[in-house]
């Protein structure tokens, strides 16, 4: 867990020095008393949940390098680690264009114990856990962007969501290829 500390408060420092300090707030903040929270579709819930998940398939794929017994599966996982940083950056660069405020990505409730139950394996489990957990996050990542992409209100962000789902999209057609070929 203090890997997802340290990526966090590296990506906090990002943002910040793309976004300055006025427009980033606290991970996990809620909504301050008399306010809401950002609507499902808004612009600042877009970056919060792109962030979240970047987050989540770079911290499970760092895991992924260090504990994964297949040479193909650590290649995927160096390859998420990567990729999703550049959409991250990506993501951030819009967000500032577009004004939007930014908080650092911190991991909700959910993904943390998926995290967690990933430390725990070991082995052929781990690597059979990392892929099917990578395939289910690329699925939920490649519907947020194709959503924003063809609903999004900020031009920017809507711009990096029509780069970035075609890159998800090929992630989940190999974290699935990976799987298919391990279930023969």
């Amino acid at each position: 867990m203090r890997n997802t500390t340290a990526i966090a408060a590296t990506l906090y420092a990002l943002a910040a020095a793309v976004s300055g300090p006025a427009l980033i707030r606290s991970a996990e903040a809620q909504p301050a008393p008399g306010t809401s929270a950002p609507a499902a579709g808004s612009a600042t819930a877009y970056v919060e949940k792109a962030g979240r998940s970047d987050l989540f398939e770079i911290e499970s794929s760092r895991l992924a390098l260090n504990r994964a017994s297949d040479a193909e599966v650590k290649a995927f996982a160096r390859m998420m680690t990567e990729d999703h940083a550049k959409s991250s950056e990506r993501i951030k660069a819009a967000a500032s264009k577009d004004g939007v405020p930014m908080k650092p990505p911190a991991l909700d409730a959910d993904k943390k114990a998926r995290l967690e139950a990933l430390e725990r394996a070991q082995g052929a489990e781990f690597d059979r856990m990392y892929l099917t957990e990578q395939a289910a996050g690329h699925e939920q990542a490649l519907q947020l962007h194709r959503a924003y992409a063809a609903g999004g209100t900020a031009p920017a962000l809507r711009s990096a969501a029509e780069e970035i789902a075609p890159v998800v999209q090929a992630h989940l057609q190999r974290v699935t290829a990976l799987i298919e070929k391990r279930a023969r």
